[in-house]
């Protein structure tokens, strides 16, 4: 899945970088049109263990991370790539959900954005 998300294939993937310089160019590389519609720009620093540890439950959503030491194409080293998928369980079924089911919890001991 890390593989097809580097070659542009739509997945529940949301990628990282451990870089703020990789970071600023892919928030800054695209130019902002003439009427200025894209002159904002965001960087945004995600913590997953604020206090050192993680607690889950099934039913809600939660942020899993990925890497960065996996097998796949070498631009994911070159970025310093790292990964979240946000699943929770439905049915006694892991679902992918959007990662904002995640954030919006507001949750002070995981998951900071």
């Amino acid at each position: 899945m890390v593989y097809l998300r580097h070659h542009g294939f739509p997945s529940p993937l949301l990628d990282w970088t451990q870089s703020p310089y990789v970071a600023a160019f892919f928030a800054f590389r695209s130019k902002p049109t003439p009427t200025g519609e894209d002159r904002n720009v965001a960087i945004y620093s995600y913590v997953e263990y604020p206090e050192g540890e993680k607690r889950v439950s099934g039913h809600t959503a939660s942020l899993v991370g990925l890497g960065p030491y996996i097998l796949t194409h070498k631009r994911h080293y070159t970025q310093q790539c790292k990964y979240t998928i946000c699943k929770k369980d439905v049915d006694q079924n892991y679902v992918y959900c959007p990662h904002e089911e995640a954030f919006s919890r507001n949750t002070e001991s995981q998951d900071h954005l």
